[in-house]
């Protein structure tokens, strides 16, 4: 599929603080981390899958090439800069798809749990074509504890390569995107967007952590 994923996978949990030391993204939920729900789901599907660390990103590196010796599709990238969005550059560099889904890897999907399904629904949405997008892209909306208009309410980003790199200079490495990006977007350009079924949850709260534990999903910490 003519698509990459650009995890942003370096936060570092601070409402999380007393509860775990754990980066957000690797919380488990159903005995899996959910940076792991989204490589095992996105890595049959995406050309490329590029991984932004920074919290902890040397231990978090070993973690992932242990589970991951043999998938050539993936790129940790981990060298000490702060921000989600510091290594926009260097993949604006070396992406060579048309499209680009920008993924918080601490936020869960529903869809992860249902097996094969929650997969080939992964790979409906993005596959959407170019022709439906506007000048930028597409924004699935989605069922979130996020506000509106942060990338976690919209779930993902789905974005053509070529708006992607008009975006990476206008930008430093300590914005955030849900304050930041999503907006800009909003204001300079149209998008298409669509209904992402299920719910999608930023775990980086105790509150959302409480509210899964709920539902009857296994938390671990």
């Amino acid at each position: 599929m003519d698509v990459t994923a650009f995890l942003l996978a370096g936060g570092m949990g601070k409402r999380m603080r007393g509860i775990t030391c754990l980066p957000k993204c690797m919380i488990a939920i159903n005995e899996k981390p959910v940076l792991f729900h989204w490589i095992d789901s996105l890595s049959t599907i995406c050309d490329k899958i590029y991984i932004s660390l920074f919290y902890r990103c040397n231990r978090m590196r070993s973690c992932i090439q242990n589970k991951y010796p043999d998938l050539v599709n993936l790129d940790i990238i981990c060298d000490g800069r702060k921000g989600q969005w510091a290594h926009a550059e260097y993949i604006a560099e070396q992406v060579k798809t048309d499209k680009i889904a920008i993924i918080l890897a601490d936020n869960y999907w529903e869809g992860f749990d249902k097996g094969e399904q929650g997969i080939d629904k992964l790979r409906e949405l993005l596959m959407i074509p170019n022709d439906k997008a506007m000048a930028i892209g597409y924004m699935p909306q989605v069922f979130s504890s996020g506000k509106p208009g942060s990338l976690a309410w919209n779930g993902m980003l789905i974005i053509r390569t070529e708006g992607f790199r008009l975006l990476v200079p206008q930008f430093d490495s300590q914005i955030i995107i849900g304050e930041t990006i999503i907006p800009f977007i909003k204001n300079h350009y149209k998008y298409h967007t669509f209904l992402m079924p299920g719910f999608y949850i930023d775990i980086g709260s105790e509150i959302n952590i409480n509210r899964l534990k709920t539902e009857g999903y296994k938390i671990g910490l």
